[in-house]
């Protein structure tokens, strides 16, 4: 079996990676935003080969990743991109595939790569706590 390589403008290190989508798998796979964690990883890393969103067979260029977020991002908020954003990017505006309308997924796509892309310092999947200070 070959080594994963992830490409070179994946910001987190190999083990970093490797233990976010570790912890993606198993039966939290039956939460929305897990399987969309699982799924980026595995696309960016060449595993998947279809885009985790569109359903596209692309490669995970740093171009189609970006308009991937951007994609993921729109139907996550409920706000449109500029079609001018993903032209830029060398793509007409993207509409995730039908059976991946939902926003949980599509959170867990755009959190995966934004992390990736290092526009995200929090792992994906880690859940927050809020403590409350006495006072």
């Amino acid at each position: 079996m070959a080594r994963v390589v992830l490409p070179e403008w994946v910001v987190p290190a190999f083990d970093q990676v490797a233990r976010v989508r570790r912890s993606a798998t198993g039966t939290a796979l039956r939460e929305p935003s897990r399987l969309g964690i699982a799924r980026a990883l595995d696309w960016v890393a060449g595993i998947e080969l279809v885009t985790p969103l569109t359903l596209f067979h692309d490669e995970p260029s740093l171009p189609r990743t970006l308009a991937e977020r951007l994609c993921a991002y729109e139907l996550l908020t409920g706000r449109p991109v500029p079609d001018s954003d993903y032209e830029r990017l060398g793509y007409v505006p993207l509409a995730p595939d039908e059976g991946l309308m939902d926003t949980e997924y599509a959170g867990g796509v755009w959190h995966a790569l934004a992390w990736l892309l290092g526009e995200s310092r929090h792992q994906p999947g880690v859940r927050y706590q809020v403590r409350r200070v006495a006072g």
